[in-house]
């Protein structure tokens, strides 16, 4: 999981990248993170077996997500990756808050209609707190996106 929430997180910086055209200038980059990878994994293989690999393909993703968020903010947007990295982070952390709760609650599903309660209330609520969290840490983020929001249904009403 953490793997894929590595790879989804780089996403929004990599087009950053590749709209720029900046591929060459960050290819020795992906250089280091595949020797990353493949150091990583062999030193961890030998200890932890099949995790060993999953460690390495985990600790290079790391390297390179950081790399390529660094990358975009200063060379192609320039601005600061904090405020980035600090988006990241706050996810991440209520991430494991709501996961930890969550998994906390001991609730039998016995049924569909249970799985499909239980499911629709477990992601409202955590819908609602990443809201309400970030609605108030990034209130500007949030008052353009809305804006973009309804811009966009504007434009769709109008030409109906």
């Amino acid at each position: 999981m953490l793997q894929e929430i590595l790879t989804f997180a780089r996403y929004p910086m990599l087009r950053v990248i590749s709209y720029a055209g900046h591929f060459k200038q960050t290819l020795s980059r992906t250089i280091i993170e595949t020797i990353i990878n493949l150091v990583v994994s062999i030193i961890m293989v030998l200890n932890f077996g099949i995790y060993g690999v999953l460690i390495g393909t985990i600790v290079a993703l790391l390297y390179r997500t950081i790399d390529i968020i660094v990358y975009s903010n200063k060379k192609l947007l320039n601005r600061s990756p904090n405020k980035t990295i600090s988006i990241y982070l706050v996810n991440l952390v209520l991430t494991a808050i709501c996961s930890l709760i969550l998994f906390s609650i001991n609730v039998t599903i016995n049924s569909y209609l249970t799985f499909i309660v239980v499911g629709f209330l477990s992601t409202l609520s955590v819908f609602i707190v990443f809201m309400i969290v970030l609605s108030v840490l990034y209130n500007k983020e949030f008052k353009n996106m809305f804006s973009l929001i309804k811009s966009f249904l504007y434009k769709k009403k109008k030409n109906i």
